[in-house]
């Protein structure tokens, strides 16, 4: 990436709808990456945690699913982090 290119980038974080959405965005990613990880570490399937958690197993998919655009509600999260038995961490920064 040349110089160029960096400003660029930097530029366009002054936009707050373009901030708004790459955090949306990592932070969806990082949800989906840690339930999938989290899951497998278990050697649970898509079908055994959704059973787990209440709910059908195209949910937990979905979950897992990177380019999904949609962060997952707050009590969702906090359900899965009780059935994972993890510590949830909410915090802004």
């Amino acid at each position: 990436m040349n110089s160029n290119q960096r400003q660029q980038v930097w530029d366009s974080f002054a936009d707050p709808e373009y901030r708004r959405e790459m955090v949306q965005a990592y932070a969806r990613r990082g949800l989906s990456f840690q339930i999938r990880a989290l899951r497998d570490a278990r050697g649970w399937t898509q079908a055994e945690l959704a059973a787990r958690i209440g709910m059908v197993q195209s949910m937990i998919s979905r979950l897992e699913n990177t380019t999904d655009i949609n962060l997952p509600p707050l009590r969702t999260v906090m359900r899965l982090a009780a059935v994972f038995d993890v510590a949830l961490a909410v915090r802004f920064e």
